[in-house]
């Protein structure tokens, strides 16, 4: 048998690859990684049967891909924070046969000290027992369509972390009490956002003065039962084909307000049910720290839930890009969250709350405009999406406030509004909605 972590290179016409054999449920020595090159691990699993891959990575931050037999991508991770944490993969093989896991630096530049380890373990009898039971109490939550259970559950671990010792016990302690007892809908958000026990002991001490700060106000989440059954059916009068749909509330690290997976909307209380009252002295993002300090109390809060619910729900039921129409990824991005934005404030028959980026829009719109043309059709989002804690000399977001008025504007030029509604969710081909909208052509004739 090849001596285990004997690397050797495999010539190809691509980027050079190193290969090695592991074992499983046996203790690794870390190995030095600049990630410089892919480097895979070569497993052999049955199916049915339950692993964990962990991948310590230190002084490097790293993508993991586990692939199947097939050669097809299984999960992808990128648990850790930073260049410092565990990458973890959890899952039950679909198949008999060799697997890798492939490993690659996640920035361009080679890191000279930089080292990993990577281990993979089986379940006992006894562990997958403990799961069973586990589900088996979840099954009427579970059953429900809105999860509130994590919330309580989040608490209960909390005020168990003051008993822990050392780091190691912290990490149990989340693992054990909140994780592993998880709903479906903590499941389906720690997979979408890629966190870990090890993640959130982090966060939580880091922001450990705001997560007290916010507890009472979390519990508002228990209150939205009404105002999610009155969202779905102001939806249903401009959108009949509303698809059934779950909402799962819970308490992550500090990652996201909400997103979606598949048709379940995951809400994030932490992100959300902060207000001017809260301490964000830890919070060192501009832009979060405004959006919290400028939520007067829990009328607020309940709004900005409601309008968060509202996004996301019309993201559930947004459509693929038709197949024969022109690739335009921002384009498409900044259309889809601009719909959910509009349409949030139409459902809810009140203006969206006043973000800092839209006052900035509201200030520079033409400006914004002709810069994002030239990027429309490129997967860089940088600039515009999902880059508010990276924004440095403006507010992040942008493409938000863009893509909101494309589709006022689409709204507006429509003669059929009720048709209109429908277009917009449905909205497939990004260039001919733009074209639609007629939005360029108000900069020809105006001197915003």
């Amino acid at each position: 048998m090849m001596k285990l972590f004997l690397l050797f290179l495999v010539l190809t016409s691509g980027p050079l690859v190193y290969s090695q054999n592991i074992e499983i449920n046996k203790k690794q020595e870390n190995i030095k990684y600049t990630g410089s090159s892919e480097i895979t691990f070569q497993v052999k699993l049955k199916k049915n049967s339950s692993y964990l891959i962990t991948v310590f990575q230190n002084k490097i931050d790293i993508k993991v891909d586990l692939i199947d037999p097939e050669n097809k991508i299984e999960q992808t991770t990128d648990l850790a924070d930073g260049n410092s944490g565990y990458d973890k993969i959890d899952f039950i093989a679909k198949q008999s046969g060799d697997y890798k896991i492939s490993i690659k630096g996640i920035s361009n530049k080679v890191v000279p000290n930089g080292e990993i380890n990577v281990c993979i373990t089986t379940y006992g009898k006894a562990q997958l027992q403990k799961r069973k039971e586990i589900q088996k109490t979840l099954q009427t939550e579970n059953s429900k369509s809105i999860y509130t259970l994590d919330i309580k559950q989040f608490w209960e671990m909390y005020d168990n972390l003051k008993f822990c010792k050392t780091t190691n016990d912290s990490i149990r302690t989340i693992q054990t009490l909140y994780l592993d007892r998880g709903t479906n809908g903590l499941r389906q958000f720690a997979k979408v956002r890629d966190f870990s026990a090890e993640m959130f002991v982090k966060r939580i001490w880091k922001y450990k003065n705001y997560y007290n700060s916010i507890r009472q106000n979390s519990f508002i989440v228990y209150e939205l039962n009404s105002s999610i059954d009155s969202i779905a059916n102001n939806l249903k009068k401009i959108y009949p084909n509303v698809s059934d749909f779950k909402v799962a509330f819970v308490i992550g690290p500090m990652l996201a307000a909400g997103t979606i997976s598949s048709n379940v909307l995951l809400i994030a209380a932490e992100m959300q049910t902060g207000d001017k009252t809260s301490d964000v002295n830890e919070i060192t993002n501009p832009n979060l720290k405004t959006d919290i300090v400028s939520t007067n109390n829990l009328i607020e809060v309940k709004a900005k839930l409601e309008e968060t619910i509202t996004h996301e729900l019309v993201h559930t039921q947004q459509k693929e890009r038709n197949k024969n129409a022109c690739s335009c990824p921002l384009l498409e991005n900044i259309i889809k969250e601009g719909v959910a934005s509009f349409i949030a404030e139409k459902n809810l028959g009140r203006p969206n709350k006043i973000t800092q980026y839209a006052i900035y829009g509201q200030k520079n719109e033409k400006a914004l405009w002709y810069e994002m043309k030239s990027e429309l059709c490129t997967n860089n989002y940088k600039n515009w999406l999902f880059n508010a804690s990276s924004s440095k000399d403006r507010p992040g977001d942008l493409g938000y406030y863009v893509g909101y008025k494309i589709a006022e504007s689409y709204y507006n030029q429509a003669s059929d509004k009720q048709q209109a509604y429908i277009e917009m969710i449905e909205m497939d081909n990004p260039l001919l909605f733009l074209d639609k909208s007629k939005y360029d052509l108000k900069f020809l004739t105006t001197t915003n």
